[in-house]
């Protein structure tokens, strides 16, 4: 099973608070539809302007860095073996 969105957890746990039973917050939870509404709107705007990517493509990208380090290393090690080779002809 994937795990919810970012958003999603977010308005899970603010659903979950507006609508405790507890005393505290009965005042709360008649304002859940509008209250969830907005605030569902405020973090997808926020999210937005962050430069947030997902795991996957976080983990994608690792992936390719690890890959293109591995080549540098590759190609840095046969550069050196050529300099050699061409100081030993010299």
């Amino acid at each position: 099973m994937n795990p919810l969105p970012p958003i999603n957890k977010l308005l899970a746990h603010a659903h979950d608070f507006f609508n405790d039973s507890s005393d505290e917050r009965n005042a709360a939870s008649d304002l859940n539809p509008d209250i969830q509404s907005k605030l569902s709107v405020l973090l997808q705007s926020a999210l937005q302007k962050m430069d947030v990517v997902s795991r996957e493509e976080f983990d994608a990208q690792t992936a390719v860095l690890q890959r293109t380090r591995l080549k540098l290393e590759s190609l840095e090690a046969e550069v050196t073996d050529l300099k050699e080779q061409l100081n030993q002809k010299t």
